[in-house]
């Protein structure tokens, strides 16, 4: 296999397939901040790669130093049974972050984890299985986090996990449909979720209760809309210490704004005259 650039690879297979036995970790040697990117559900190796790209290509925009910094995480998220394969794949992406969880463990640079959809349920499942007295300085950004709200009970192993990151950014969508329906479903059907038809992270946000540094509405967002979304890249390059400018907020009960018009004015009031047509 030819790599091009940093990346870690998780998977055995471009399309489907298992974990690989032995992951690839292709980092690179360069000291400082590494911006890890992973994936979600149903998304192949090709498919990740284009939305990294258009994600990567926002970032060059605002922060050309930062976007140095990326490296494309690839796990098997993704199944020939497509949609239907999500209960399954649960378990997987918490085998991942389980081999993810022991690369952190021996790095000593700071550590962004840009995270989307089941790619979240990983990186959370990471965290999990990285010892307290181990690892970096870890910051996470949670896009449309297919993550149950109920696993971050008081004293669970998910709520320890997002309180061993430095910071947790989640961005979230009233408006993402396979959060509000699908993933419901699906997280019912997965075995060892007990659950039922539970609300995601990444639909309204929750749980606040303190655990989160910032929690973002994206207005408008639907489920696969974040890699390429301007506000997303911009909320990123700030959060970081870039030099842009900060992402305005935007209500969402503002009422559209009404413009007066004028009245129509009658033709007499233009000096028109009205033409006499003369009966046959």
């Amino acid at each position: 296999m030819t790599i091009a650039g940093p990346m870690i690879n998780l998977r055995a297979r471009p399309v489907g397939g298992p974990l690989r036995e032995r992951p690839v970790f292709a980092t690179g040697r360069r000291p400082g901040r590494k911006v890890l990117l992973i994936h979600g559900f149903n998304t192949t190796q090709a498919e990740a790669e284009a939305g990294y790209e258009a994600f990567q290509d926002l970032i060059e925009r605002q922060a050309p130093r930062l976007a140095r910094r990326i490296c494309p995480v690839y796990w098997p998220g993704d199944s020939g049974l497509k949609g239907g394969a999500y209960p399954w794949l649960v378990e997987r992406a918490a085998q991942a972050g389980a081999q993810l969880a022991e690369w952190m463990a021996r790095q000593e640079d700071e550590l962004v984890i840009v995270a989307h959809s089941l790619g979240c349920r990983l990186t959370l499942e990471a965290l999990v299985q990285l010892p307290l007295d181990r690892g970096p300085r870890i910051r996470l950004f949670l896009m449309a986090a297919a993550v149950p709200v109920g696993l971050f009970e008081d004293g669970s192993p998910m709520r320890e996990a997002a309180r061993r990151a430095d910071s947790v950014d989640v961005l979230h969508s009233r408006a993402d449909g396979v959060l509000a329906f699908w993933f419901r479903l699906g997280q019912t059907a997965a075995p060892g979720e007990a659950a039922l038809l539970p609300e995601a992270v990444g639909l309204r946000g929750r749980p606040r209760r303190k655990l989160w540094s910032r929690t973002v509405e994206m207005p408008g967002y639907d489920h696969g809309q974040y890699w390429g979304g301007h506000r997303m890249a911009t909320h990123l390059a700030h959060r970081l210490g870039a030099a842009v400018a900060k992402p305005r907020p935007i209500r969402l009960n503002a009422l559209p704004r009404l413009v007066r018009r004028r009245p129509a004015v009658p033709p007499r009031a233009l000096g028109l005259r009205r033409e006499i047509v003369p009966r046959p």
